[in-house]
Formats: structure tokens, sequence, C-alpha cells
């Protein structure tokens, strides 16, 4: 089959972080806030868009924040759902075109690009017994051929559990294991399901999660040691996958769950590299950026929002979904159930009976993003946060040149903003709202150029659709989350730890890839840590010179201010002490000096892929 790609090499720059941004009005001081990341409607008419929202309003001669074109960020693989369990409660609704429409069109819905399939353990009857007559595996199939029917081209199975007769607690449910003399006869089971999909519906399967969740849960689970699930994917399932299927793995709970699995997997060399995308849960916890941390494409593959109102379940989705994509770099991310028989919100579309539907507020704010950011769109560098409770994150199709700008605004307060654009002019732009009132409305389009002027009511999201002409500017734009070389402006050297004496970082003509002077960025706001590649010892202001060290230690000293001199450089400004990093011409050494900013205390960043 031959269908397997070994992919994505290198390690992506993860969040995008908020630059403090200071601008000086007609009589006032505007200085962009942090706040903290929240974890987790009725048909109305269009809006106008009221202008000059008070003190959020940049004014003419501000710089403003930027999109920047050629800041390319990681591809986006798209947007999914589930309808495990409730595999027949589309096919048997007499609305489902309807519902099918709203969920997989991308012209008559919300063009949900990722089907996600439950892997029903009664269908393995014995060793290499199956029973591909059971409804648990037909109306999956039909329902996967409805929304291939409708565009989408990326389908992926989970696994709960597998039968209870392999498990030594003989039951599919609260947990229990299974047992090692199955190990093999179950990998080639979750083999058998994706070839006989194929086969019998045509569904090529991008790739199979092997266990959902791993660990004891009252429905559905199988309990997994850390070290017996990586011996399984060294010896049972890569061997059985091959290159036919991607292997997804752990797809725990939250990341925590996931790290566990994480760290014993890629401490083997074998098991990782047949673990092709890792994916997890966000219960709990949140977005985290795994994929920086273990170099592996990311997806989020299961988070609810259990509510019927806007602000309670539309916009927290859409900023579960910001934060997942833009702050933490994954490639997907999906959501639980898309169309179920139930009333309390769980689901994206609430089935009454077998002739009404309810459409909840987070299939809106959902169509946000999915609607118009497709499978291979590239999320492209832009200022993620211009206020304490503004969103914003941009993308581009690299083939078409189509941008598309997602703006929330979780205030309770109406802003303006106006980005400026970097690369790249728009002439004009789509416009799609929701809100409490609006549900993904097309509004009147927006007339742009070198720049956006956006107007975002309180409590809203809004799209908005271009098509771009690249060209000028081009400067990298905000740094993300990643490992770069530190440049400084007027010596075109780079902060290097130094080999003659330990610890201590200096300037140096080194320019190719030696660990010395590769340091990983992490970033917090407008604070930055770097940690250096060679001695994994983070940048810092000593404390008892002016001179810049490697330390094990993260303190105040340790963090830095970033702030954007323009042009692609900035001023780096500790945390502690107020001073800047400073390249001395003297003697290469790295100190830090609280004179006025000059060449010298300019750095640039540049990515190493």
């Amino acid at each position: 089959m031959q269908r397997k790609e070994m992919f994505y090499p290198g390690s992506i720059p993860g969040i995008l972080f908020s630059k403090l941004l200071t601008l000086l009005t007609i009589s006032f001081l505007f200085t962009s806030c942090q706040a903290d990341l929240v974890e987790p409607g009725a048909p109305g008419a269009s809006l106008a868009d009221a202008q000059n929202f008070g003190n959020a309003t940049f004014s003419a001669s501000a710089p403003g924040p930027s999109i920047h074109w050629n800041n390319e960020k990681q591809t986006i693989d798209g947007f999914g759902i589930s309808h495990a369990w409730y595999d027949a409660s589309i096919k048997n609704h007499s609305k489902s075109s309807e519902i099918l429409d709203k969920l997989y069109s991308a012209s008559n819905g919300i063009g949900i690009s990722i089907h996600r399939m439950r892997i029903a353990p009664n269908i393995h009857t014995g060793v290499n017994t199956y029973n591909w007559s059971s409804g648990e595996f037909t109306n999956y199939g039909w329902q996967a051929q409805q929304a291939k029917n409708r565009g989408v081209n990326k389908f992926f199975a989970s696994c709960w559990t597998p039968p209870a007769w392999a498990k030594d607690n003989n039951n599919t449910q609260r947990g229990g294991s299974l047992l090692p003399k199955y190990y093999d006869d179950h990998a080639n089971f979750l083999k058998a399901w994706a070839d006989r999909m194929d086969s019998q519906y045509g569904i090529q399967l991008y790739g199979i999660s092997i266990q959902n969740e791993p660990g004891r849960k009252e429905w559905e689970s199988c309990e997994w040691d850390v070290v017996d699930f990586k011996n399984w994917i060294k010896n049972d399932v890569g061997p059985t996958f091959g290159n036919d299927y991607r292997l997804m793995a752990p797809e725990g709970t939250n990341a925590p769950e996931a790290k566990e699995y994480m760290d014993v997997i890629t401490n083997d060399a074998t098991a990782n590299n047949y673990l092709d995308i890792l994916t997890y849960h966000t219960y709990s916890i949140g977005p985290q950026d795994l994929g920086n941390e273990y170099n592996k494409p990311t997806w989020m593959t299961e988070k609810w929002v259990r509510s019927k109102s806007f602000n309670g379940g539309g916009l927290v989705w859409a900023r579960e979904i910001h934060q997942g994509l833009v702050d933490k770099n994954n490639k997907a991310y999906c959501y639980w159930w898309n169309a179920v028989p139930r009333t309390d919100g769980q689901a994206l579309i609430n089935l009454d009976g077998s002739n009404n539907y309810e459409v909840n507020p987070q299939y809106w704010t959902f169509g946000n993003f999915s609607k118009f950011i497709r499978p291979g769109y590239k999320r492209i560098g832009a200022m993620s946060k211009p206020h304490g409770k503004v969103y914003l994150s941009a993308y581009k199709n690299t083939a078409n040149n189509k941008i598309v700008i997602v703006a929330i605004n979780d205030d309770d307060a109406d802003h303006s903003f106006t980005y400026n654009f970097d690369g790249f002019t728009c002439n004009n732009f789509g416009r799609y709202r929701t809100s409490a009132s609006q549900n993904l409305v097309q509004l009147s389009g927006k007339s742009a150029g070198s720049s956006l002027s956006m107007s975002l009511p309180a409590r809203s999201v809004t799209t908005y659709v271009g098509t771009a002409t690249p060209g000028g500017g081009g400067e990298p734009g905000d740094i993300a989350n990643g490992t770069y070389k530190i440049e400084n402006k007027q010596f075109s050297r780079r902060l290097k730890v130094s080999e003659n004496i330990p610890n201590n970082v200096v300037h140096s003509i080194f320019n190719g890839t030696q660990a010395s002077i590769i340091w990983t960025i992490s970033v917090s706001g407008n604070i930055i840590t770097a940690r250096n590649s060679e001695n994994s010892r983070y940048l810092k202001r000593s404390d008892t010179s002016t001179n810049t060290v490697s330390s094990c230690c993260i303190t105040d000293r340790s963090r830095w201010e970033l702030i954007d001199a323009g042009s692609g450089y900035y001023q780096l400004k500790n945390k502690a002490t107020g001073e800047f990093l400073d390249a001395d011409s003297a003697d290469n050494n790295v100190k830090c000096n609280s004179s006025s900013p000059g060449d010298d205390k300019l750095w640039r960043f540049i990515a190493v892929n």
C-alpha cells in the first residue's frame, strides 16, 4: 500500500508570543497587557462595525502590530470531529444529509477536514477472526464515505480497548491490560480494520491511534505500563503497520499523561522511529507544545466544552483552538462529538429525536477556523495578543496566496486595531463573524492594502479572508518558541558559550551548526529565556559582574525582555537589572550595559530548522 510517509524531520518553532507594545497617542500612553490564558446561538443579522473603540485604537503615527508573510510557522493538517459510539445516529436521522453538509461541506457548512472513527472491540471475535458485518463497522464506513463525498481526505481511527477475551480482566471497560500473548494479534487486528475500511468503503486511513487515553476508565479502556507500551510499539505494532499506516500515539488524557509515555518511547530509537504523530487530549490541563519537545508533529485529538451558551461554549472553544495552534504549535485540532442525540452541549450538534437538531455555539466558532483554514495552510507570524483579551492569528495558502486572519475579542469592551502587512499587500477582505447574536454571519467586505483596520465588537470572533499579493518587506517578525542563532547587528557575530572559559558567553564568528551557538528560546509574553544546546544552561546576567554567563538556574537574571527595535532586530533587557545585552567591542565578551542602546545592543534571531 505504501501510504505511510516519514515526515517533519525538524523541530518546528511553537508558541507565538505577544511583544510588549508601548504606543504614544495624542493624549495617553497605550500599553498592551498580558492576560491569563483561560482553560477550558440564535441566528442574527449582520452587525455593522463601530469605529474608534476608545483606548484600544492605535494612532496613525504608531507603528502598530504586523502580520509577516514570510515568517512561516507550522503547516495546519486540519480540524476534526468524532462520532464514536453514536455510529448510526446521523445515518438514521431524517435530516442526515443536511446535518452532514453542515459538518463537512466547506461551502454549505464549516468544512471539517479530519474524521475520527472508533475501532470497536466486538468486531475482533477471536485470534485473527473478525466480524466485518457488524453495524459497529458498517455504520462507521457509511459515515466516512459521506464525509469523503463532502471533501474530507484525512481519516484516522482510535482504539479504546482490545476485546474482553484478550484482557486480564475479561472486560472491555474499567481498565484491565492486554495479555502479552495477544500483543501481536491485537496489532494485526488494528491493521486489518484499516485494510478492510479501505477495501470495503474506499476509506484510506491517514493514521491509526493504537490506544485512546491509556489507563483505567469506567468506560472502554485499557491500562498500559509505559515500558510495555513502548515494547508493543517496537516489537509488534511498528513492524505490523510498516509503511502502510502512520502510527499515532499515545493519545493521553492530557499532556502530562502523554509525556509519561513519550519520555520512554523517545528514549528507544527503534520505537521512536515507528511513531509518526504525537497525539494527546487537553482535559484538565489545556494545550501544550509537545511537538517542540519531542520533535514530532502533534495533533490534539479530543476535547469538548459542555455549554450551550456563546460565552461559555463558543468563546471558550475559540480560545482553546487559538492557544493550541498559536501558543502551542499543534498541527491539528479535533472536537469530541460531531452530532449525537444528547442535550447537554457536549456535541457540536444536538440531535433531538429523529426529526430535529440544535446547533451549539461551539459549532460556529469552530467554523471561524475550520471553514477557512484548509489543510496545508501555513500559520504565519503575527502579534498574537494586541490586548489582554484579544487574540489574533494569521494563515496563508502558498499555492494560491489566500490569507486568513482570525481575531477573537474576549473582552467586555469593543476594540479596534490596525495591523500592518509585512511582505505582502491585500486589497480586500471578506469578513465572517460569530457572537451571541450572529452565527458565522458574512459581513460587508473590508478594503485594505498594506494594512488592515479591524473593529472587533465585544465578545466576538471575526475571520478575515483575502487574496494576498506577496512582495516587499519580508522581515522575520515575531519570535516564537524554537531554536535560533542570536546575532549582533554591529559585529555580525553570534552568541556562543566559550570553550576557553567554561560557561562564559562571548560573541563569535562561528556560523555553522555547532551546539555552542544554538539556543533554544522559550517565550512567555514579552519575556524569553535562552538555553544553550551544548551545555543546556541558560543565558544569564552574572551575579557578580556585568558579564553574561550560562547558568543552570532560571531566575530573573536569566529572563530577558524582548523589545522590538525594527528591521528584524531586538533589544534584550535583563528582567532583574534593567540592563541591555551588549556585544563588547574590546574582548568579545557579552556583557550587560545600562547605557543608551546602540547597534552593539541589537540582536536578530536566525531560526535553525
